[in-house]
C-alpha cells in the first residue's frame, strides 16, 4: 500500500511595508544638509532625527512586517551631520561678520569713501606696476606713472580730485614713503598710500603694502 505524502505547510511571507517615518527622515535629512549653510536647513536636521529615532523604533516593534531601517539610518546620519557643522559655521560667520562689517557700514554711510576706495586700488595698482619695471622702487610722485605710461594724464588727474572736495586744487591722494621691499609680515601694516580729504571729512582711506585698505581717523580734522 501506497504511502501517501502530504506537502508541508508554509507559511507565505509577508511583504515588509516601508517605515512612513523613515523615509520622513531620508527625505528630511536630503534637505537638510545641503541648506544647513544657508540656516534654513535647521528645521529639517532636527526633522531628520526625530523621525529616524521614531522610524527605528517603530520597526524595533513590528520586525515583521515594516522595514526601511537603512532609510532611518541614512537619514539620522544626515540630520546628526547637519546639525554638527551648523555651531562652527555660526562661529565663523560670526568672525567674519566682525571683521568686515565695519568697513562697509562705513561704506554704506558714506558714499564717497567707496568712490575714494576704488581710486586708491586704482592708484596703487599702477604703482606696483611701477615697482614691477624699477627693481622693486616706487614712483617717487604721481607724474611718475604718467611719465611712465602707467596711467594716462587724464585718469590720473580724474583719481587726483577728491570726491569729498571736487574743486578742491590739492591731490586726493599721496604717497607714503616707506622702506622697500616690504616684508610679507608686515605688508598689511605699513601704509603705502593715504587719502587727503578736508577736515569735515572724519575717516580717510589709507592702503597697506599688501594691498587691503582700511578707514582711518582723519588727521586733518580739529
Amino acid at each position: 500500500m501506497a504511502l501517501i505524502k502530504i506537502p508541508e505547510r508554509r507559511e507565505a511571507k509577508t511583504k515588509k511595508r516601508t517605515s512612513r517615518h523613515a523615509a520622513a527622515s531620508l527625505t528630511f535629512g536630503m534637505v537638510a544638509l545641503p541648506t544647513i549653510l544657508l540656516l534654513v536647513g535647521f528645521a529639517p536636521a532636527v526633522a531628520a532625527v526625530v523621525c529616524g529615532h521614531l522610524g527605528l523604533s517603530r520597526i524595533r516593534e513590528n520586525e515583521k512586517t515594516a522595514g526601511g531601517k537603512s532609510l532611518a539610518f541614512i537619514g539620522l546620519a544626515m540630520g546628526y551631520f547637519s546639525l554638527a557643522i551648523l555651531p562652527f559655521y555660526l562661529v565663523g560667520l560670526s568672525v567674519a561678520w566682525q571683521q568686515f562689517y565695519p568697513r562697509f557700514e562705513n561704506v554704506l554711510h558714506h558714499p564717497d569713501h567707496a568712490k575714494s576706495i576704488a581710486s586708491a586700488q586704482t592708484l596703487y595698482e599702477a604703482c606696483e606696476r611701477y615697482a614691477t619695471d624699477h627693481k622693486g622702487r616706487y614712483p617717487a610722485t604721481w607724474e611718475d606713472l604718467e611719465k611712465g605710461s602707467y596711467l594716462k594724464i587724464s585718469e590720473l588727474e580724474q583719481l587726483l580730485t577728491s570726491p569729498h572736495a571736487p574743486e578742491s586744487q590739492t591731490p586726493a591722494f599721496k604717497l607714503i614713503r616707506h622702506d622697500r621691499p616690504v616684508l610679507a609680515a608686515v605688508a598689511s601694516e605699513v601704509v603705502v598710500i593715504s587719502e587727503v580729504a578736508p577736515a569735515f571729512v572724519d575717516k580717510i582711506v589709507v592702503v597697506n603694502a599688501d594691498g587691503s585698505w582700511e578707514l582711518k581717523a582723519n588727521p586733518n580734522q580739529p
